[in-house]
């Protein structure tokens, strides 16, 4: 796979790193909330097992399909997929998606890979529609 480049993997490790200490010192340190589900707890009746699955599939797939992407924008694929490869670590280190970010107002929890999710699709749309205009 020649266009893993080396921002890609800089992105992926930094935000696996970074997100896996930082529930490690959660655990610590905090009240953490175990998310048995995917992005705001749908799917929460199936297996942990299945969801890891079904997740790493839909990673490699859109890995596959996204590969010109991932070559034009190695850091910002690296940091979606380093995020989303971090949540499957903890559903297989604890069963579930350990949160520990509270959203003020609205009762959500999160955490670091669901932020590195978040900006990393802003960004790359961002980024994609700047190329687009800047084309024309």
């Amino acid at each position: 796979m020649e266009f893993l480049h080396n921002r890609f993997i800089l992105g992926f490790i930094c935000l696996i790193v970074i997100d896996q200490t930082s529930k490690f010192f959660a655990k610590n340190f905090t009240q953490i909330y175990l998310n048995s589900g995917i992005s705001l707890g749908i799917f929460e009746k199936f297996s942990w097992q299945i969801l890891s699955a079904i997740v790493v599939f839909f990673l490699v797939a859109v890995l596959f399909l996204l590969r010109d992407l991932v070559a034009k924008r190695p850091f910002i694929m690296g940091v979606l997929f380093g995020s989303a490869v971090s949540n499957v670590i903890d559903r297989l280190l604890h069963g579930a998606v350990v949160d520990w970010l509270s959203v003020p107002f609205v009762g959500l929890h999160n955490n670091i890979a669901d932020w590195g999710i978040t900006i990393a699709l802003m960004w790359l749309v961002l980024t994609e529609l700047g190329s687009r205009k800047n084309a024309t």
